[in-house]
């Protein structure tokens, strides 16, 4: 299968600074006041549905944590397109989530996300690891951007390459909104650190943070520092659905 890194390369003209700021967080009173915030971001009150495309390498979980967590903390209905397990089977959770699995297929893609828009105000679409076509058919109807690596050389690259082309495609909106996530690099590959890693996605996307290595598919599974990691996340995606109910830079995301 084709990696995104393995996209053809295209000159770009990198945008400027002026993508949305991730806001930062005064945490006086500890873990409790962050989670506090953190849940504030995430319950922003919605009126459109928000398509939010998570691609890039393999993050097994990522989308499904991300899922649970909007829907828990929302109290609504969250679906996920997974391109993992048999298609058109589904499987819907107590706390709202619903997992529906698609062919990776681009045109069996754009097809489940235009039947979901009316149905559920949140939709996230899982490609991460699927071919390139693959990615940038998500990344067609997407709203907002999650980006997933590994924190390697190799897993930068790759970043880097899908951002670009989705650069190039005219989605730079979606680019200069997006949250990047980095999981652990696998221990064939020598790891970048956070300072080394972290900033150079923070001048190109919305925010960039570190999550837990293989999420398990229950957030409740998670232990207490990885939850609020991930609600981190789910806040950053938060603020880019507020931005884009009230027009602002987040909505520069949308699809062209």
């Amino acid at each position: 299968m084709a990696a995104p890194g393995l996209l053809p390369a295209v000159p770009v003209q990198r945008p400027g600074t002026d993508r949305p700021r991730a806001r930062r967080l005064a945490l006086p009173g500890g873990g409790e006041t962050r989670r506090r915030q953190l849940l504030e971001r995430v319950r922003v009150p919605l009126r459109a549905c928000h398509r939010i495309a998570v691609l890039g390498g393999p993050a097994d979980g990522v989308a499904g944590v991300l899922g649970a967590l909007l829907a828990e903390h929302r109290a609504e209905p969250v679906l996920v397109l997974s391109t993992t397990g048999p298609a058109g089977s589904e499987c819907r959770t107590g706390g709202g989530l619903v997992l529906r699995s698609v062919r990776p297929d681009p045109a069996a893609l754009r097809e489940a996300l235009g039947e979901a828009g009316g149905d559920y105000p949140v939709v996230l679409t899982d490609a991460t690891g699927t071919p390139a076509e693959v990615q940038l058919a998500a990344a067609e109807q997407a709203d907002h951007l999650v980006l997933c690596a590994q924190a390697s050389a190799a897993g930068a690259r790759t970043a880097d390459a899908l951002l670009d082309h989705l650069t190039a495609l005219g989605r730079d909106g979606l680019v200069r909104g997006a949250a990047a996530a980095f999981t652990p690099a696998p221990s064939t590959e020598r790891p970048i650190a956070d300072r080394d890693l972290l900033p150079h996605f923070r001048t190109r996307c919305r925010a960039a943070l570190t999550l837990p290595a293989h999420p398990r598919p229950a957030p409740a599974a998670l232990r207490p520092r990885a939850r609020l990691d991930y609600l981190e996340l789910a806040a950053l995606i938060g603020d880019a659905m507020a931005d884009r109910e009230r027009g602002g830079a987040g909505d520069v995301g949308g699809p062209a």
